[in-house]
Order: C-alpha cells, then structure tokens, then sequence
C-alpha cells in the first residue's frame, strides 16, 4: 500500500513515522495525520496504534511500577534512581522529536556490573513499544571501525529508527559511531563496491550495552547512562 501511495505522490517525503508523534505547530501541538501529511512532509503507517488520554497518576503508575519497575517489584536492578530516571527518558525521547525538531537524541549508553543484570531487556521495552519488535543488534565480530562505519551505513539505507549495539567489550573506541551521534543530522559514506558516495538523513537513535566498560570522552560527552547493579548471586534468580 505505501509503495502504490508513494509513486503518486510528488511532493518529497522526509520521514517514515511508525507512531503519531507530537509536532508543535503554529503554537499548538499536533499529530501528523495518517499517510501522507504536506503540513510536515510525514507518512505515518496506517497500521500506527491510536494514541489514547492517560491521567499523570496512571502515567506514572505505568512508568515506575510496570515498564519501569524496580527490583522490589520485579523490575529492573538499578543502580540508583538517577540510573532509572535516564531509562524514563530514554523511553520518551522517541516521542519527542518532533517537539525537538528531528535534532539529535543523546546515546543511551546500558551499562551492567555483569552479565545477566538485564540491560538489553531494559533498552528493547523502547523497541518493542515504538516499532512492535525487538532491535538488538549482534556484538561487532572485531574492533573494527569499518565494521562499525558499514553497519550504520546499512541500517540507515534501511530505514532503521533504532540502533543498539549488544554486549559491547572492553574500552569503546569508535569513531564512525562517534561521528553517526554528533550533532549533524546526514550521514556520508561510500556504497560498498562503489566510488558513490552517499548522503544520507541520519534521525537514527542509537543505543548500546556493555558490562564495566570503558569509552572514549566524545562518547561521555554525548552519552547518558543507564546503570544497572544486579547484586543477587546468581543471575538466573532473576
């Protein structure tokens, strides 16, 4: 359907949206609607879920005592309250881009004091919720940059919203990942087996997980952390 809607289309798209997101616009909020929508250059997915009114009550009680629970009621072992205040943020931040212009969202970084303490589980909620599927890329199979520089060329000729790196090792030195979440909003890179060099729009929110690992300073720069300290013996008591 979107690709018969497409070819009658001529005026530009600019992004794919797979849930309505607010949009402030001539000093009100709005949601773009479903398909095309000229006002802002969005296809919305006819399939996106319908947005419905929730209390702040019920909102917090849905945040704090369900997706993002503690280990007192199941959740997550949060290293401290800060920990779980920027895995709050992170899940909302999707919700907001448009109220921050498409700009860059921070890396989120999940970092765990061992294996098992739960940190994909705990970025793949904002996933799940957002797209409907999991969105855990494997580890990188080397320290190698170019592995990484064409890993985020593919995902965003993809259309990937997300991106998060899985079970990251030892010290975090990477420079295309550096570069793919500083503030400029395209990516450059060459296509593979081709001199092109391609242009292309980079709205892709990064992620990624490690157990006590280490980054470079333009990592922590732009970073936030989302630290989890499992403190059980055994991690499959969890």
């Amino acid at each position: 359907v979107l690709r018969r809607s497409l070819v009658t289309l001529s005026t530009r798209i600019d992004r794919v949206l797979d849930v309505p997101v607010p949009i402030l616009f001539k000093d009100k909020l709005v949601y773009p609607e479903r398909g095309y929508d000229e006002r802002f250059g969005t296809w919305l997915s006819p399939s996106a879920p319908e947005i419905s009114m929730m209390s702040l009550a019920e909102a917090l009680d849905f945040l704090l005592t369900e997706l993002f629970a503690g280990p007192e009621d199941g959740g997550a072992w949060w290293h401290d309250e800060q920990a779980r205040t920027h895995a709050i943020a992170r899940f909302i931040t999707p919700m907001c881009r448009g109220l921050m212009n498409w700009r860059r969202s921070p890396l989120f970084a999940f970092d765990g004091n061992r294996e098992g303490s739960g940190k994909d589980t705990t970025a793949d909620v904002t996933h799940v919720v957002y797209t409907g599927r999991s969105v855990l890329c494997a580890p990188l199979s080397k320290d190698s940059d170019d592995e990484m520089r064409k890993r985020i060329t593919s995902a965003l000729m993809a259309g990937c919203r997300f991106f998060h790196l899985a079970n990251m090792k030892g010290h975090i030195r990477y420079p295309s990942l550096e570069a793919a979440t500083d503030d400029s909003t395209v990516w450059e890179d060459r296509r593979l087996g081709a001199s092109e060099t391609l242009r292309l729009p980079n709205e892709m929110e990064f992620s990624f997980s490690a157990n006590n690992a280490t980054w470079e300073p333009d990592i922590e720069r732009r970073c936030r952390r989302i630290r989890l300290l499992f403190r059980p013996e055994s991690v499959n008591d969890h």
